[in-house]
C-alpha cells in the first residue's frame, strides 16, 4: 500500500493538528478545576496576573518555587485574554499536547521514517492514556514534555544536518526549546534531551565513525550554555525579588534535592516506574513486549540504526527517572512519545509485511482486531455508566454512542484490508471516547473534586470580609482563581479577633468575617455558625461566620446554612 495517506509532509501535518485540537479543545471548559494540583496551578497563574508579578510565583502572595514560570506566564495571558474561565487555565496544557504531537511527527520524518508511519506514531501519541488526560488537565507536565520532544527534534537534527547552512537554524531553534523546558520545570527539561541524544549519539558513532562532525557537537554545546544563560537571568531576577533562599530551592532542592533523595518528596523504590510505564501508554503497551526486544535485537544484531534514536529515548530516560528519589506516575509522560513512536513503528511494520513472520499483514489484522475489540468494550462500559447516572440521552451519552461508529468501520476496513484507514477510524474513536469520558464522565464520577462550590457561596458576598483558615496548597489556589484576590490567612485562634477587627468596617456597620478552613482545623474555634460545608477530596470544608451580627442572622434565615 503507497504511504502517500495525505498528499504531502505538510497537508498530513494540518490534517493531524485538526484531529488532535479536536480532541485537546473541545469540551475544555465542562469540567471545573480539581483539587488540589489543577486549583493550585490556576492560583499561581491567576495571582501573577492580579498582582502583577512576574518573576517569582505567588501562591495567594506567598512565594511557591517548586517550578519556574513559563507555564504560570502562558496561565496569566490566557486568563487576560479569555477570562479566569477553566478553559483559559487548562489552555497552555492543551496547546503543548498539540504543539507535542506535531512535534513527534516531524522528528519521525526527520529520521527517515514513512509519513504512514510518523502519522500512526503521533495519533498514538494524542491518544495514549495519561498524554491525552494530563493534556486536558491545568498542570505544567504536558507543557515540559512538548519542549521535551522539540528539544530531541532540534537536537536530532542539529546533530544530522548535512548542510552547514541550515545548523544555525537547528541551534538557535534547540536553545529556544531548551530555554521552554527548562523555564517550565526546570534541569529535567535539560536531561532527558540529553540522556536520549548523547547514548544516540555515541552509538551512532560506534556503527559509523565521523558520522557527526566536531563543528555540530559544538553548536550543541553552545545551544545548551545559551539556553541556561537564558535560565540564569530568570534567576537573577528571582534574586532580586526573592533573595538566596528562593534561587537555592529552584536549582537545587527542586533539582537535585529530589533526585538525591535529601528532599523526601514521593520517595518510591527503583523499579517503580516499570508497573507505572505501561499503564500509561495504554492501549498502545500491548504492542510493546514485542516490539521492543525485536528492535533491539535489530540495533544490536544487524547494526540497523533505524530505530536508535526510539530506543535511546526510551531506555536512557526511564533509567534516569527510575534512579531518582522523588517518583510519580506523572513524571514519566517525557517518555511516553518514545513508546508511541515505537509502537506506531511496529504497527506500521506489520502492515507493510517488514517482518518474516507478518505474512500479507496477517499481525497487523490481529493486533488492530484486538485494539478494536478493547475500544468497543471501554465504550459499552460508558454508556452502562451513563445510564445508571441518568446522562445517556444528553451529549455526552451521544457522543458515546457516535464512537461505536468509527470502531465499526475500522472493523469493516480490517476485513477489507485497508489497514491505515482502519488505524485512522480506530484512533478517532479513541479520542471521542477520551473526551467524552474527561469532560463529562469524569465529573460525574468525581463530584467532589472541586472547591468552586465553596468559593461561589463566599463571591455571592463579595461585600463582606473573608479569610483563610491554617489553608493548605488548594485553598490557597481556589482562593485566588475564585475570588480574583489574595486573600488574608489566619494561623491561630488568637489571630480571628484581630483579624475580624482589621477589616473595614468591621461589626458596628453590620459585616461579619467568612472564614475558609478544613474541619479538622477550622473546627476547633467552636463557632456555632456554619454557613456552608462540602467534602473536597476527603476532606470537609467549611465556611464559619466568626462575628454574629444582626446582618448575619438574616442571611442565615434566607437559605444560606
Amino acid at each position: 500500500m503507497s504511504e502517500k495517506i495525505l498528499s504531502s509532509d505538510s497537508s498530513t501535518l494540518i490534517f493531524l493538528i485538526i484531529f488532535v485540537s479536536a480532541g485537546f479543545l473541545l469540551f475544555l471548559n465542562h469540567r471545573p478545576l480539581w483539587a488540589p494540583d489543577e486549583i493550585r496551578v490556576a492560583g499561581i497563574g491567576a495571582n501573577m496576573l492580579i498582582g502583577n508579578s512576574w518573576a517569582v510565583p505567588l501562591l495567594n502572595g506567598h512565594p511557591f518555587l517548586e517550578k519556574p514560570p513559563l507555564y504560570f506566564w502562558s496561565e496569566a495571558i490566557a486568563f487576560h485574554l479569555l477570562g479566569f474561565t477553566p478553559a483559559a487555565a487548562k489552555l497552555p496544557s492543551a496547546l503543548s499536547a498539540i504543539a507535542g504531537v506535531a512535534g513527534l511527527f516531524l522528528l519521525a520524518r526527520k529520521s527517515g521514517f514513512s509519513r504512514s508511519a510518523s502519522l500512526i506514531s503521533a495519533m498514538m501519541l494524542a491518544v495514549s492514556v495519561q498524554y491525552f488526560i494530563t493534556g486536558r488537565r491545568c498542570i505544567t507536565d504536558l507543557m515540559l514534555t512538548s519542549f521535551v520532544i522539540w528539544s530531541i527534534y532540534a537536537g536530532f537534527g542539529l546533530l544530522s544536518c548535512r548542510k552547514q547552512r541550515h545548523e544555525v537554524f537547528w541551534t538557535l531553534l534547540l536553545a529556544l526549546v531548551l530555554v521552554g523546558g527548562l523555564l517550565t520545570k526546570g534541569l529535567v527539561a535539560l536531561a532527558i534531551p540529553l540522556t536520549t541524544l548523547v547514548p544516540w549519539y555515541v552509538l551512532a558513532n560506534g556503527f559509523n565513525a565521523g558520522r557527526v562532525s566536531g563543528r555540530q557537537a559544538g553548536l550543541f554545546l553552545m545551544a545548551v550554555i545559551m539556553s541556561l544563560a537564558v535560565f540564569g537571568i530568570w534567576l537573577i531576577f528571582l534574586y532580586q525579588a526573592a533573595g538566596t533562599d528562593a534561587v537555592y530551592e529552584v536549582v537545587w532542592v527542586n533539582n537535585f534535592g529530589r533526585f538525591l533523595g535529601s528532599h523526601q518528596g514521593h520517595a518510591e523504590p527503583f523499579w517503580y516506574y516499570l508497573k507505572k510505564l505501561p499503564e500509561q501508554v495504554m492501549p498502545w503497551a500491548v504492542v510493546m513486549p514485542v516490539a521492543l526486544p525485536l528492535y533491539l535485537k535489530e540495533v544490536a544484531g544487524y547494526g540497523n540504526r533505524r530505530t536508535l534514536l526510539i530506543i535511546s529515548w526510551l531506555i536512557f530516560p526511564f533509567l534516569m527517572l527510575s534512579a531518582a528519589s522523588g517518583k510519580r506516575p506523572i513524571y514519566l509522560i517525557p517518555i511516553h512519545p518514545a513508546a508511541a513512536w515505537m509502537a506506531g513503528v511496529f504497527i506500521d511494520d506489520c502492515i507493510r509485511g517488514h517482518f518474516k513472520w507478518c505474512i500479507s499483514g496477517r499481525i497487523a489484522k490481529y493486533l488492530i482486531g484486538l485494539l478494536i475489540l478493547a475500544a468497543g468494550v471501554a465504550t459499552l462500559v460508558f454508556l452502562i455508566f451513563l445510564y445508571k447516572n441518568d446522562v445517556l440521552a444528553a451529549l455526552p451519552g451521544l457522543l458515546a454512542s457516535i464512537t461505536i461508529f468509527p470502531l465499526a468501520a475500522s472493523a469493516r476496513d480490517i476485513v477489507q484490508k485497508r489497514f491505515y484507514s482502519s488505524i485512522f477510524l480506530l484512533t478517532g474513536g479513541c479520542m471521542i471516547l477520551f473526551m467524552d469520558w474527561y469532560a463529562f464522565g469524569s465529573h460525574i464520577r468525581w463530584p467532589d473534586n472541586s472547591l468552586k462550590p465553596v468559593f461561589r457561596q463566599i463571591s455571592r458576598d463579595s461585600g463582606h470580609s473573608v479569610a483563610l483558615y491554617q489553608p493548605d496548597e488548594a485553598l490557597r489556589g481556589a482562593a485566588v482563581f475564585y475570588l480574583r484576590d489574595v486573600v488574608p490567612e489566619i494561623f491561630s485562634e488568637n489571630e480571628v479577633q484581630a483579624c475580624s477587627e482589621s477589616f473595614p468596617g468591621a461589626a458596628g456597620q453590620g459585616t461579619y468575617l467568612q472564614l475558609v478552613g478544613t474541619q479538622k482545623s477550622i473546627g476547633k474555634i467552636g463557632s456555632p455558625q456554619i454557613i456552608f460545608q462540602q467534602r473536597v477530596k476527603n476532606k470537609i470544608i467549611l465556611i464559619l461566620l466568626c462575628q454574629q451580627t444582626d446582618e448575619s442572622q438574616n442571611y442565615q434565615k434566607h437559605g444560606h446554612t
